[in-house]
């Protein structure tokens, strides 16, 4: 019988890197090991790796950290290739324990990121790209707690709009960003409309309608 052994810090992720706008907890680095017995065991599997993270009193912030992260901004992370990437899937979020539960797909070293407000749009990330719903796969919809299910638009400032163009330069749907959203948005794919947009490749602009203003022009392929 297999089982999830006890997971473990590993002292060279001791500092981590992290992206733009977003800090790591060190306390919640966590080595996801297989183990047969007393022995650990290289071999794939897939299971749900549990972390805890630190809010005394039950504030709904990360303690220690500076400027304030919500928890509620909290989402894991897999290291590969030396670079954080977000995993899919349903968070579990037990605000009495202060754990975070959440599905992986093979063993790894993971974190928890969380978001703090960005000042300007350098660190804009839209995953996954192509986008390929139903596809099963890593470039499926990601699934990212508090932020919503679809193609993901993270690293955001606290006050934006996106707007998403067809090649054509028809306006597809404008999604707006509030402090609330914490730098994370989610887009479902469909038109203003609630219709499913066409394979193809889309154009964003991103406007930052806070303070120091500026914009952001990107791409994204939707493989249907």
């Amino acid at each position: 019988e297999y089982t999830l052994g006890q997971p473990k810090i590993r002292s060279s992720f001791s500092r981590p890197p992290h992206t733009s706008g977003q800090k790591a907890l060190t306390s919640a680095i966590r080595e996801a090991v297989l183990y047969i017995g007393e022995a650990p065991y290289a071999d794939s599997v897939s299971g749900t790796l549990t972390i805890p993270y630190l809010d005394t009193g039950g504030t709904g912030f990360v303690d220690g950290i500076t400027p304030p992260m919500k928890v509620s901004s909290l989402r894991p992370y897999v290291l590969e290739n030396n670079i954080w990437i977000p995993v899919n899937g349903q968070l579990i979020v037990d605000t009495t324990n202060r754990t975070i539960t959440f599905p992986i797909p093979h063993l790894s070293v993971f974190t928890l990121l969380g978001t703090v407000a960005n000042s300007n749009l350098s660190a804009v990330r839209i995953f996954p790209v192509p986008w390929r719903p139903g596809s099963g796969g890593q470039l499926d919809s990601a699934n990212v707690g508090g932020c919503g299910q679809g193609i993901i638009f993270d690293n955001l400032t606290s006050d934006a709009t996106i707007k998403i163009y067809n090649i054509q330069g028809d306006l597809v749907r404008e999604l707006n960003i509030v402090s609330s959203d914490n730098g994370c948005k989610a887009w479902d794919g469909k038109n203003a409309a609630g219709r499913n947009v066409a394979s193809g490749v889309y154009i964003i602009i991103i406007k930052n309608t806070g303070a120091g203003g500026g914009s952001l022009i990107k791409k994204l392929a939707i493989e249907r």
